[in-house]
């Protein structure tokens, strides 16, 4: 059951509940004893009154809606209650004078998914966009969050690598020794003839590789298991592993082809990423620290909720 109140309307909240009549809003539903959840939003948008005089009182907006919270728990006990309020930015856009002021009146805009603001969402960025202060981010900026962040604008190095896998089953401690036993064998054999990896790996490794004699492709750090990762990051290229690497798949010996070294991406090539990156973070930012100030002038009861400090932006 969905309830849209303000406090020009929260009086009617128990009678709308209880008869289905609604004194501003036309016929509506009453709530049935069986509901399961209420859907409480509620927002300030008397407070758009010429005058304090004609605004409801915190007092009678607060009595009126805890009254409705028990014609609530009265009719439907087993209901579940969720109460949510509506941003007063949009409040605070009349309290501004903002009817009298032109470039309160934005035209909606599009992103570049094509999705297109409502009328409210477009007079809520004018508001924040008015009201807060952002600082662009410079070259001497961006050049410094280069140099600080260096290893997030270099490519990774890619590893090419083959393997041949004595699969077992770590709980099964009988076949689990003797994959170590085979695999130490047939290292044995590559330490005498090494070139032999490929034919080696299509007769006894069992992994779909095999058919490729072993060769796993192109890989990246993370992309397999820690313990294959580790030795395989030890390898010069064309270089076999001493010892057969343990997995939770069996045992592996492992070579490494080849591996090509990623480059770190110059700053020219990555300027305009980093100032849209922190150009957004400082918007995300100073548009918290001023719902914060919002929140720090009003009485707010039942919830804590961080000030100013928390979120400012240097």
């Amino acid at each position: 059951y969905n309830l849209s109140k303000n406090g020009a309307r929260m009086s009617d909240m128990v009678s709308e509940l209880r008869d289905g009549k609604s004194d501003g809003s036309g016929d509506v539903a009453p709530m049935p004893a069986t509901t399961g959840l209420v859907l409480v939003e509620f927002g300030g948008n008397d407070l758009c009154r010429d005058s304090v005089s004609a605004m409801t009182s915190v007092a009678d907006y607060r009595n009126q809606f805890r009254a409705g919270l028990a014609q609530v728990a009265s009719q439907a006990p087993d209901a579940l209650i969720q109460v949510e309020s509506i941003p007063d930015i949009y409040n605070l856009w009349y309290i501004r004078g903002a009817p009298q002021d032109p470039t309160y009146h934005p035209e909606p805009e599009s992103d570049e998914a094509g999705r297109r603001e409502t009328d409210d969402e477009a007079i809520m960025r004018a508001v924040v966009e008015r009201e807060v202060a952002l600082p662009e981010a410079d070259d001497a900026t961006c050049r410094r969050y280069y140099a600080n962040n260096i290893a997030r604008f270099r490519a990774e190095d890619i590893y090419e690598v083959s393997h041949i896998l004595f699969a077992a089953d770590p709980a099964d401690k009988q076949a689990f020794a003797q994959a170590r036993a085979d695999a130490t064998a047939v290292l044995e054999t590559l330490k005498e003839r090494p070139e032999t990896f490929g034919a080696l790996a299509q007769a006894y490794s069992r992994c779909p590789s095999a058919a490729q004699g072993g060769n796993l492709g192109q890989v990246t750090r993370g992309q397999t298991t820690p313990e294959f990762e580790q030795a395989m990051l030890a390898l010069e290229p064309g270089e076999i592993g001493a010892a057969p690497a343990e997995t939770r798949y069996g045992f592996h010996i492992v070579r490494l082809e080849r591996k090509h070294e990623g480059r770190t991406l110059p700053y020219e090539l990555v300027a305009d990423r980093i100032a849209d990156y922190l150009n957004e973070s400082v918007r995300r930012r100073a548009h918290a620290q001023y719902v914060a100030r919002l929140a720090s002038a009003a009485a707010i009861e039942g919830i804590v909720l961080d000030g100013a400090e928390v979120h400012r932006v240097n």
